[in-house]
């Protein structure tokens, strides 16, 4: 069995760790997109029931959040579960004098790893909450959470995110992401392309260097900054194409 990627400390202090994903945000993508999500299916299912007939429900009511044109933003936060793995052998091999196998172990909390918390230049063993919120509501209003291993990059939480939450609240129309540079990727402008969706993203400035460090297009009836590559481009229309090579 291939044993999981681990995350590297980043070179740079407050630098975010790079992808130990074995997929690309393409990839996945076009997985979630296929995939259908059944909220009963879920370990918690019952937490989030409550979770949207007590807080979600009773925000739309008052008029807090309009379901019928959402603007959302959406970021990864650390949540620290334990100081180490917790997990104990499923073998005997301590009671005779063995201890460092590599039998099988039991693991408390399976769906926990490493992750890095750039804020506070560290590792951490849990989880990553992925939140989406509304950004048009007051006071930036949360409306879908999502668990996922500590390792989890936001280029990655996002669309596990999204997708779910399209799945368990097909009510909600949202017309706007607002993103930062960890989402920084083609497929995310091809994606709201296809989907109407207004797309804002921080420019990330590890991309596209080599040619130049921004491209700023129009996408139907928006505008958005992007960082990339000359190829990448080649979709946009004739008379919005910078002058790459200046």
């Amino acid at each position: 069995m291939n044993k999981k990627k681990k995350i590297k400390k980043p070179v740079r202090k407050g630098d975010k760790a790079e992808s130990v994903e074995k997929v690309s945000v393409d990839q996945l993508l076009e997985q979630l997109e296929s995939t259908s999500f059944e909220l009963d299916e879920q370990p918690y299912a019952s937490l989030f029931k409550i979770y949207h007939r007590e807080f979600l429900n009773r925000s739309i009511t008052k008029g807090l959040i309009d379901p019928s044109d959402l603007s959302i933003a959406g970021d990864g936060t650390s949540v620290v579960t334990s100081a180490r793995e917790r997990s104990h052998p499923l073998c005997n091999c301590s009671e005779n004098g063995i201890s460092d196998c590599s039998c099988d172990r039991f693991f408390s909390q399976p769906d926990c790893d490493i992750g890095w918390v750039s804020s506070r230049d560290r590792f951490y063993f849990g989880y990553d909450l992925y939140m989406l919120v509304a950004t048009n509501s007051e006071s930036d209003l949360p409306f879908f959470p999502l668990l996922n291993p500590a390792s989890k990059h936001d280029s990655h939480g996002f669309p596990e995110t999204w997708f779910r939450m399209k799945s368990f609240l097909p009510d909600l129309h949202v017309s706007k992401w607002l993103l930062d540079s960890a989402h920084d990727a083609m497929p995310y402008y091809l994606y709201c392309r296809k989907n109407h969706i207004q797309l804002f993203i921080d420019l990330n400035v590890k991309r596209g260097m080599a040619c130049f460090s921004a491209v700023h297009c129009r996408f139907e009836s928006y505008e958005c900054h992007f960082g990339t590559i000359a190829s990448e481009v080649s979709f946009l229309p004739e008379s919005r194409h910078p002058s790459l090579l200046a």
